[in-house]
């Protein structure tokens, strides 16, 4: 079961090395989510709730990145986070958000919680 490559030492080749389409997971999407990233070009896009991440989603998606709001009304990142590496999950998340007065402290932390992931924050442009 294919779970992401974020912690291997012998990692797969991703899409860029192999032609395929990237396969994004997006997680809670919002209007905070650019209308662009929404349509990207060359990628597998697959976008659903929390309530509905659980082994076969990630099974049917197979996800080489996972998007979601780093605070949402339903859950935020970390709620995220620890339910992909409960199901195995060890690939790249990357959470978005608009302007925080320290992210690099925010990626830190996330970092050393759930080091299995490869996190790292998206900064949405300010209203």
């Amino acid at each position: 079961m294919k779970r992401g490559n974020g912690g291997s030492t012998n990692p797969k080749p991703g899409p860029e090395e192999t032609g395929t389409p990237r396969r994004v997971l997006i997680i809670g999407a919002t209007r905070s989510l650019p209308l662009a990233l929404q349509a990207m070009e060359g990628a597998s896009l697959t976008v659903t709730q929390f309530s509905d991440v659980n082994s076969r989603l990630l099974d049917r998606a197979e996800p080489d990145i996972v998007l979601a709001p780093l605070f949402s009304n339903d859950f935020d990142i970390t709620d995220l986070a620890a339910e992909l590496v409960r199901l195995g999950y060890d690939g790249e998340l990357r959470a978005f958000s608009r302007p925080l007065p320290a992210p690099k402290i925010v990626v830190s932390e996330l970092r050393a919680f759930w080091p299995e992931l490869d996190f790292d924050l998206i900064i949405l442009p300010g209203d």
